[in-house]
């Protein structure tokens, strides 16, 4: 345990308007975890202030009780309300505080118990409370944890001899919107004892109560008083706290003594008496430790001022033992983000010092980074994972360190009209590449020809005349489900040179000019058809036949030579 970091830029000090109060006035510190700020009281006594240790800035101040800041030159400073106590509920949703004035012979005390709600990000008044136990003083509040709206309580313990449950009533106001306000639950009394302290269990079943050398546990739900546990060791019980997560264990502190009880076997384990005076007892939240805050004897040096010691649940032996500089005013757990992962010790705590400085305490303690801050490495570059004890017994997995394979889309052979547009119709940002899609997409449009079917046409029927049928019975080539029929590259490379050698090619000019393009007449009258300007026409990439002429002898053409219905089919070698 040792101080890890000082606080600055904060003003808490009191004096600087006011006096100070007494070293037995309590001091409000309360942590929010949502945000991971602090609740402190400001320089002004009737005054909260929330401050972000993160950016080292103070974002708020909360003005508790309202109060006259000015004064006539010659007339006395008024007294104002002094914030005494802030918590802060498990939610989070709820801040209770307890402001407070002495009375004197012109005006009487005043006392008041406010609750605020969290709501958009400031604290707004809930429900005031004026004098929850008279003009008596207000010794403790805490919030029941881990607890619903519904079975959320608050306890308030005063001098006036009575312990008070609050709970929230819900009610609907004229324009039909639900709001909830706090009233009073239970009011419990224990034989003529004081009050001094309330805690709960960590999961709100039980209220402990101490009183006077005694501590009560009641049920919260029926508020029926359970057991009193007496502890003749103590003459007066200061403060009481449940240890550990299960809370089977309940520390008791006097003034000398420490006395922890154990719960279930309803027996004290183990009892410490120090030497010096004990100011308070402080319960970790998280293991079975706690500290014990020791003021030493004025004999010893100046410099020794608190003496603070860890114990466990196991032995009443110390297990550690830390010297601090400074008197504490307040003292609070710090939440579990505060802590260092892998730590040898989860202790962390905030407190306020005599000399109005807030300092966290312990050896492993963090303060909350606010969010961009600090810059945060890419998933993509982080160093590869260590090597498990599983795998140096047993080796490496055979799937470790395989590469993913390629995402593969599962189809019905052959598509049908506008199919693949069911594949894009996923919102992009959720798609994956498209050149990961190309492939596959591809391989589906076309299917590949086999090897044996390609060659054993081509090199037979290299050379061989290929009878067409004049009139084109074929028909054009379907592309649906028929993938038979596919065109392959060495038919391809057939069909580009024969237009290269043979359609590309110019023409001869006609031997026998012709006047406005008209043929001559032939002899006797008769009159021949028009031979078509093109030799060849084609159907879907297939050569048909022309129409036949009717002149008994087809004169010779300078155009290549070709029989009709005929084609010669060159070689693809």
């Amino acid at each position: 345990m040792r101080i890890s970091r000082t606080l600055a830029r904060i003003k808490l000090d009191p004096a600087i308007n006011h006096t100070r109060p007494s070293e037995s006035s309590a001091v409000p510190l309360a942590i929010h975890p949502q945000t991971s700020n602090l609740i402190l009281p400001s320089s002004h006594p009737s005054s909260l202030q929330t401050y972000a240790p993160s950016t080292s800035k103070l974002l708020s101040e909360l003005e508790v009780s309202p109060s006259n800041r000015v004064s006539r030159r010659d007339d006395k400073a008024l007294e104002p309300s002094r914030v005494e106590h802030a918590v802060i509920s498990d939610s989070e949703k709820w801040l209770a505080t307890l402001d407070s004035r002495e009375g004197d012979r012109n005006a009487k005390g005043e006392v008041y118990l406010k609750i605020w709600s969290w709501e958009s990000g400031t604290w707004t008044l809930n429900t005031r409370i004026d004098r929850p136990h008279g003009l008596k003083k207000v010794t403790s509040l805490a919030f029941r944890p881990q607890s619903s709206a519904a079975d959320l309580q608050l306890v308030t313990t005063g001098e006036d001899g009575y312990i008070k449950l609050w709970r929230i009533r819900s009610a609907k106001n004229k324009s039909g919107h639900v709001e909830d306000y706090w009233v009073a639950r239970a009011t419990l009394k224990h034989r003529s004892d004081i009050p001094t302290h309330a805690t709960w269990s960590s999961d709100g079943s039980i209220l402990a109560v101490a009183l006077g050398p005694n501590v009560a546990l009641y049920d919260p739900l029926t508020t029926a008083l359970i057991q009193t546990l007496a502890s003749p060791e103590c003459v007066k019980v200061i403060s009481t706290a449940f240890i550990g997560r299960g809370s089977r264990y309940l520390a008791i502190s006097g003034h000398r003594d420490v006395i922890l009880w154990d719960l279930v076997s309803q027996s004290v384990k183990w009892h410490y008496r120090s030497s010096q005076a004990i100011t308070r007892l402080v319960a970790n939240p998280v293991q079975d430790t706690f500290l014990v805050f020791e003021r030493p004897a004025e004999s010893l040096p100046s410099a020794v001022v608190t003496r603070v010691v860890m114990f466990t649940s196991r032995s009443a032996i110390p297990t550690q033992s830390r010297s601090l500089p400074f008197h504490l005013l307040s003292v609070v757990p710090c939440p579990a983000n505060w802590i260092k992962l892998n730590a040898t010790s989860s202790s962390a705590f905030v407190a306020i010092t005599d000399s109005w400085s807030v300092v966290l305490l312990g050896d492993d303690v963090k303060l909350p980074q606010e969010e961009g801050s600090t810059g945060r490495g890419l998933k993509g570059s982080a160093p590869s994972a260590k090597r498990t004890l599983f795998q140096d017994i047993f080796g490496a997995s055979a799937f470790v360190g395989v590469a993913p394979s390629p995402p593969v889309i599962e189809k019905p052979a052959g598509w049908k009209g506008k199919e693949v547009e069911k594949i894009f119709d996923a919102p992009a940002y959720l798609m994956p590449p498209l050149d990961t899609l190309f492939e596959p997409l591809m391989e589906d449009f076309l299917t590949l020809r086999k090897l044996e079917d390609t060659t054993e046409g081509e090199d037979i029927h290299a050379e061989e005349d290929i009878e067409m049928d004049a009139e084109g019975d074929d028909g054009p080539i379907l592309v649906g489900n028929r993938l038979e029929r596919t065109v392959s590259g060495g038919e391809m490379a057939a069909m580009v040179e024969l237009f290269m050698n043979h359609a590309i090619s110019t023409s001869t000019p006609p031997s026998q000019p012709r006047i406005n393009g008209t043929h001559r007449p032939p002899p006797n009258g008769t009159t021949t058809h028009a031979t078509p300007s093109k030799a060849h026409t084609k159907t879907n990439g297939v050569t048909a036949n022309p129409i036949p002429s009717p002149v008994p002898s087809p004169q010779k053409s300078t155009d290549t030579p070709v029989k009709t219905g005929q084609k010669r089919k060159k070689s693809l070698g």
